[in-house]
Protein backbone atom coordinates (compact mmCIF):
# COMPACT_ATOMS: atom_id res chain seq x y z
CA UNK A 1 0.00 0.00 0.00
CA UNK A 2 2.71 2.65 0.80
CA UNK A 3 4.78 2.20 -2.35
CA UNK A 4 0.82 2.63 -4.28
CA UNK A 5 0.50 5.53 -2.41
CA UNK A 6 3.88 7.10 -3.08
CA UNK A 7 3.01 6.38 -7.19
CA UNK A 8 -0.29 8.27 -6.62
CA UNK A 9 1.34 11.04 -5.13
CA UNK A 10 3.89 11.09 -7.85
CA UNK A 11 1.01 10.60 -10.81
CA UNK A 12 -0.78 13.58 -9.07
CA UNK A 13 2.40 15.94 -8.96
CA UNK A 14 2.95 15.22 -12.48
CA UNK A 15 -0.77 15.72 -13.38
CA UNK A 16 -0.92 19.14 -11.55
CA UNK A 17 2.43 20.11 -13.31
CA UNK A 18 1.08 19.41 -16.78
CA UNK A 19 -2.56 21.04 -15.87
CA UNK A 20 -4.00 18.12 -16.28
CA UNK A 21 -7.50 17.63 -14.47
CA UNK A 22 -8.73 14.56 -14.11
CA UNK A 23 -6.69 11.45 -13.24
CA UNK A 24 -7.76 7.87 -13.03
CA UNK A 25 -6.57 5.56 -10.56
CA UNK A 26 -6.94 1.57 -11.82
CA UNK A 27 -6.24 -0.33 -8.43
CA UNK A 28 -8.63 -2.84 -8.77
CA UNK A 29 -11.34 -5.01 -6.05
CA UNK A 30 -8.54 -7.57 -4.71
CA UNK A 31 -9.04 -7.26 -0.75
CA UNK A 32 -10.40 -3.54 -0.52
CA UNK A 33 -7.04 -2.53 1.13
CA UNK A 34 -5.41 -0.94 -1.50
CA UNK A 35 -8.84 0.59 -2.66
CA UNK A 36 -9.53 1.70 0.94
CA UNK A 37 -6.11 3.50 1.46
CA UNK A 38 -6.36 5.31 -2.02
CA UNK A 39 -9.55 6.79 -1.38
CA UNK A 40 -8.39 7.72 2.16
CA UNK A 41 -5.67 9.34 0.86
CA UNK A 42 -7.53 11.69 -1.51
CA UNK A 43 -10.15 12.71 1.62
CA UNK A 44 -7.00 14.84 2.53
CA UNK A 45 -4.65 15.43 -0.23
CA UNK A 46 -4.78 19.24 -0.94
CA UNK A 47 -4.57 18.57 -5.13
CA UNK A 48 -7.89 16.74 -5.18
CA UNK A 49 -11.04 18.79 -5.59
CA UNK A 50 -13.68 15.76 -5.86
CA UNK A 51 -13.32 12.13 -6.12
CA UNK A 52 -15.21 9.08 -6.96
CA UNK A 53 -16.05 5.56 -7.54
CA UNK A 54 -16.14 4.77 -11.26
CA UNK A 55 -18.77 4.50 -13.29
CA UNK A 56 -19.71 0.85 -15.00
CA UNK A 57 -18.02 1.75 -18.15
CA UNK A 58 -15.07 3.24 -16.29
CA UNK A 59 -13.79 0.20 -14.02
CA UNK A 60 -16.64 0.67 -11.48
CA UNK A 61 -15.39 -0.32 -8.09
CA UNK A 62 -11.55 -0.87 -9.15
CA UNK A 63 -11.27 2.76 -10.18
CA UNK A 64 -11.02 5.60 -8.23
CA UNK A 65 -11.85 8.58 -10.76
CA UNK A 66 -10.09 12.26 -9.63
CA UNK A 67 -10.64 15.98 -10.08
CA UNK A 68 -7.47 18.11 -9.45
CA UNK A 69 -8.00 21.67 -8.26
Amino acid sequence: VEEALEMVELTLDRAMASQTRYVKIIHGRGTGALQSSIRQYCRSSPYIKNFRVGEPTEGGDGVTMIELQ
